[in-house]
């Protein structure tokens, strides 16, 4: 079984892992449970600002001079697909790996047949070659909250989980730079988080938090 816990940590997202975090944690005999504002939409962020990458192979034979005609009709392709999707073809980053039989690799970035019959070189028996082109899509910054004033309960609600006047509830975008005590619940709108007793929950700038059990820092 698992042992060692020392190290671990756990991140709760989707629309149920903030519910059962501290819980699972706690079972888990972890200490630490990582929430985040955007943890219910995290594939369709990450997707929305992730890099384009192709990848195209060929095989190869014949040495250097079918690396260089082999990787331009890839590089022709990469363009025009890149194209077709909107992206600027030009701005986008075209990395080169060259690989023989025996799985030994070499690579380089650079366009032009130059570039390519310099790369053959390196690897005169390889078989077979790979393009990665990379558009890069920029950075994304996460918004923030402004801080304020210490947080105090929206309501409280009925729980087994708390005795009365029952289970805290905040409101997420009151929390910022602040720290609650669990048992307590936080309303994101979008997402709930529930805090078990014994757990301390720290919320940062960005609306992402930390649960930590007991008096670990």
């Amino acid at each position: 079984g698992w042992k060692n816990h020392k190290g671990v940590e756990l991140f709760a997202y989707g629309g149920n892992g903030p519910l059962f975090g501290t819980a699972v944690a706690e079972a888990l005999g972890v200490e630490r449970v990582h929430l985040f504002a955007l943890g219910t939409v995290f594939s369709a962020f990450g997707s929305a600002i992730s890099d384009v990458l192709h990848v195209y192979e060929c095989a190869i034979s014949g040495g250097a001079a079918n690396v260089r005609d082999a990787g331009l009709e890839l590089l022709a392709q990469a363009r025009r697909d890149l194209a077709g999707e909107g992206f600027d073809a030009a701005a986008a980053r075209y990395e080169w790996t060259l690989e023989n039989a025996a799985r030994k690799q070499v690579s380089g970035r650079g366009t032009s047949a130059a570039a390519l019959d310099k790369l053959a070189a390196r690897l005169p028996d390889a078989s077979l070659l790979k393009l990665d082109a990379r558009f890069a899509l920029g950075e994304v910054a996460l918004p923030e909250y402004p801080e304020t004033p210490a947080p105090h309960a929206a309501e409280h609600r009925a729980s087994p989980l708390a005795a009365a006047p029952g289970l805290p509830v905040y409101q997420h975008e009151s929390l910022a730079g602040h720290a609650v005590s669990g048992p307590c619940v936080v309303d994101g709108g979008t997402f709930t988080w529930l805090i078990e007793a014994g757990w301390t929950l720290a919320i940062d700038k960005h609306g992402d938090a930390v649960a930590t059990r007991g008096n670990k820092a």
